[in-house]
């Protein structure tokens, strides 16, 4: 994905969900640019690849697995 506004993205889910089931979706930049997202602690907090916010707030959306 390229930055700006994104759409038709995909996203792949290696757990079984039930239709309706709800998951978290949150967006991440990818730091080192190697297009995976690299969810390695580098510290007891953060990730290698930095979780992108609006503030101090996390962004993210609850999604209902269709």
């Amino acid at each position: 994905m390229k930055d700006g506004t994104n759409s038709n993205v995909s996203i792949k889910v290696h757990k079984g969900l039930q239709a309706g089931e709800m998951f978290f979706v949150m967006l991440y930049r990818d730091v080192n640019e190697n297009q995976i997202l690299d969810f390695v602690f580098v510290d007891e907090l953060n990730v290698m690849d930095t979780a992108v916010t609006e503030g101090s707030r996390l962004i993210g959306h609850a999604i209902p697995a269709p």
